[in-house]
This record gives structure tokens, sequence and C-alpha cells, in this order.
């Protein structure tokens, strides 16, 4: 939880200051700005998103340490939004080894989440894992369909996932896949597919995430 942030803050001749936050993750910036903005201590904010930096400035009245305290405890203590849409919230985090696929999942979980289109956030799940069996495999241009049980188990194997897990790992894959085939290939009566379906296809999706990164 929380908000990843760098800050730095300066002081001027007059005794006036200002705090410079640079946000981690771009799309974490205008939260971030708006909570700034909701600070007592700062008379005005000013942005460059271009360089993904805020600046926060304050009067001599203000300490720049009780400022800068103020504003960790501030970040780190709200609920980004996508912290809010991750079940596992160490998920994007860890995925940000793989840039593209953390993208993609943002989008997926607002996709169903928020726009409710489930169709669109599937697939994009389904890409990720594609991506990271490719990329895991050395093969990039093998898809999900073609990976076998035993590739699966080397794969999961060499992230030390425990073996049950591993055995169980082909099938809700299979699970997931049919699930989304279905939705994309076929016409589906959607008032036969629950919230609860699709909540749990979307969770085991992030399950299925998990175990190869």
């Amino acid at each position: 939880m929380g908000f990843k942030y760098d800050s730095f803050s300066y002081l001027k001749s007059s005794g006036n200051g200002y705090i410079e936050i640079k946000p981690k993750f771009q799309e974490d910036f205008q939260e971030i700005k708006a909570l700034i903005e909701q600070l007592w201590c700062f008379s005005h904010i000013e942005s460059n998103k271009e360089e993904n930096i805020i600046y926060a400035y304050f009067t001599k009245q203000y300490d720049d340490l009780e400022v800068l305290e103020t504003v960790k405890l501030l970040l780190n203590s709200h609920m980004r939004h996508f912290d809010a849409l991750v079940t596992n919230n160490q998920l994007l985090e860890r995925i940000s080894f793989y840039p593209e696929c953390r993208i993609l999942l943002i989008e997926a979980l607002e996709a169903i989440d928020e726009q409710k289109d489930i169709i669109t956030g599937l697939d994009k799940i389904r890409k990720i894992l594609e991506y990271l069996w490719q990329i895991t495999l050395n093969k990039r241009h093998k898809s999900l369909e073609k990976i076998t049980k035993e590739e699966f188990g080397r794969g999961l194997n060499a992230k030390k996932l425990n073996k049950f897990l591993c055995a169980l790992y082909p099938e809700a894959i299979a699970s997931f896949m049919r699930f989304e085939d279905d939705l994309i290939k076929h016409n589906i009566v959607f008032e036969y597919i629950t919230d609860k379906d699709i909540q749990v296809c979307k969770n085991l999706g992030l399950f299925l995430i998990d175990c190869i990164l």
C-alpha cells in the first residue's frame, strides 16, 4: 500500500522552500498531485508531467523536515488506486520488471473492475501470460496453446514453485483459456455469466501470473 516516490526538500535564502516529489510510476502522477494539493502546509503546487516531477512550495513558517514528514505520512498511508484493484498488492511491484506487462495488467484490471469489459480484460491477462511464458521458455513466438505440461513444469520448477502448485497449473491455465476463448469466439449470453464467475476468472488469471513471476 502507499505510493512509491522520491522526495527532496529545498530551502530558499528567504526561508521559504519547496519539496520536489518524483512518483516512481507515471500513472500515479495525478493521484499524488491531487493529494498534495490538499495539504495545509503548501502555498501552491507546480508540476512538470513530462519530467514526472511535482513541486510543492511552503512558506518559512513551516519547517522543511516537518513538511517532508507530513508528505511521507500522507503518501505512505494512502491506498493507491491500483492497490484496490489488485488482489495481491505485491503483484504490481513484482511485475514491474516487465514494464509492458505492468501496463497491460493495469489496463486489464481497469477494464474488468471499472469498465465492466470482461472480454478486453481477460484478453490482456492472457497476453501477459503468453509473454511471460515466452520469456521463461526463451521461445518468443510460442503460443500458450502449444506449451506442453512438461514445459510448464520445467518453467515453474525453475521459479521454485511448490510441486503441488506445479501440478495444478496446467489445468488451471487450460480452464482460464477455455473460459476466455468462449467469451471471444462464441456468442456467449452474458446473463448466464455471474459477477462471481468474472471475479473468480480474474483472480485465477492473477494467480497464473503470480506463479510465473
